[in-house]
């Protein structure tokens, strides 16, 4: 799967592998092209705004000239003919400072920055990268491991609900399961009260 993003010099590439996904990225300051697990994808994310300030501080000067124009335009004898050219001229540079403006979402992975672009493709990707986190999540660490002390599996178990990988009652089924009592080699439970597994 394959989800492509591209805003003026900004241009983005998900793509989707069974393990991993490759996100490159590229804009007029530079490039990149890293590999990321999504088990690694954080249960956060932050926002970054990219402005062109140039556009908006110099539309708002040509816009305050066009209006003191128009003023004096308005108070002498001949009046208002016409929208003064620099009012029209800032009018267009703020039009495209409001155009220009690139709001991303950002997620930091341990090898890097991942950036989705706030267009309309952004939450079907958020919602595909998430759902192949859980599915890894849950392939890498949903099983009962006996090596571990039943402590830590539980521990293990909450850690994966947190992150959304399991449900509540996903989790209770496995606390159940390590409470379990073990049986002996005839078959019959070693002790009465039960035991974890361990």
């Amino acid at each position: 799967m394959e989800f492509r993003q591209k805003k003026l010099s900004n241009s983005i590439a998900f793509e989707l592998g069974e393990d991993t996904f490759n996100y490159a990225f590229r804009d007029s300051s530079g490039a990149a092209d890293v590999d990321f697990n999504y088990a690694d994808m954080p249960e956060k994310s932050s926002e970054r705004i990219e402005r062109q300030d140039w556009w908006r501080n110099v539309g708002l000067i040509w816009v305050v000239v066009g209006l003191v124009q128009a003023g004096s335009a308005l108070m002498s004898d001949a009046g208002l003919q016409a929208i003064p050219f620099w009012l029209l001229l800032g009018a267009a540079c703020l039009g495209w400072y409001y155009y220009s403006t690139v709001r991303y979402s950002v997620l930091a992975f341990d090898g890097g920055r991942v950036y989705v672009i706030r267009d309309a493709q952004h939450d079907a990707i958020l919602a595909e990268l998430t759902r192949r986190k859980h599915a890894q999540l849950r392939a890498w660490y949903s099983e009962i491991d006996s090596r571990n002390e039943p402590e830590k599996e539980i521990q293990k178990f909450r850690w994966l609900h947190k992150r959304g990988a399991l449900t509540e009652s996903e989790v209770q089924a496995k606390i159940s399961l390590l409470q379990l009592p073990l049986l002996s080699a005839d078959g019959e439970a070693e002790s009465g009260e039960g035991r974890m597994l361990n």
